[in-house]
């Protein structure tokens, strides 16, 4: 498991607390406000929410930002923290990116294999259908013969009737 030191601590302590606590008044989040501060070095207010103006389209906008420090290293300056935050930042996006494209593949692939079985069924369904229309074809076919033959003997019972069995065939 990693330690804090490994993943990283948050920017609190390298940005003015109650500036943030001012645009997080505004309706920004901590990480919002706090990772605008950070990165125009808590000049002001207005140029935190000229920051966040700028960058709130970027993918990584609500993302919380670290800074990872080694153990025998001296504290890091507020620009060196900030430029220590923008390389995390570069990484952390490098990384989504990678893992988005690879999900748009996977979700590429279930789609292809779901339209391949979606196909399969319905050949399945049509190639049954064929088979269910053949078959009422043939009852169809075999009803009719049965129902001819009985207009036929009853035609020539009515015959025998008739004439009787001493009348020749045609």
């Amino acid at each position: 498991m990693e330690t804090e030191e490994q993943q990283g601590k948050p920017i609190s302590s390298l940005v003015n607390q109650d500036m943030a606590k001012e645009i997080q008044g505004m309706g920004y989040s901590k990480n919002v406000s706090e990772k605008a501060l950070l990165f125009t070095n808590s000049l002001s207010i207005e140029a935190a929410l000229e920051w966040i103006e700028n960058h709130k389209t970027d993918a990584d906008f609500e993302e919380e930002c670290l800074i990872v420090q080694e153990e025998n290293k001296p504290k890091l300056t507020p620009e060196e923290a900030a430029e220590r935050a923008k390389e995390l930042q570069k990484r952390l996006r490098e990384q989504r990116l990678k893992k988005e494209k690879e999900e748009e593949l996977e979700r590429e692939k279930n789609r292809i294999a779901g339209g391949k079985a979606l196909t399969e069924a319905k050949r399945i369904m049509e190639e049954q259908q064929r088979q269910r229309d053949v078959e009422y074809k043939m009852k169809e076919k075999k009803e009719d013969e049965i129902a001819r033959q009985k207009i036929l003997d009853e035609l020539e019972k009515d015959r025998r009737e008739r004439f009787g069995d001493k009348v020749n065939k045609g």
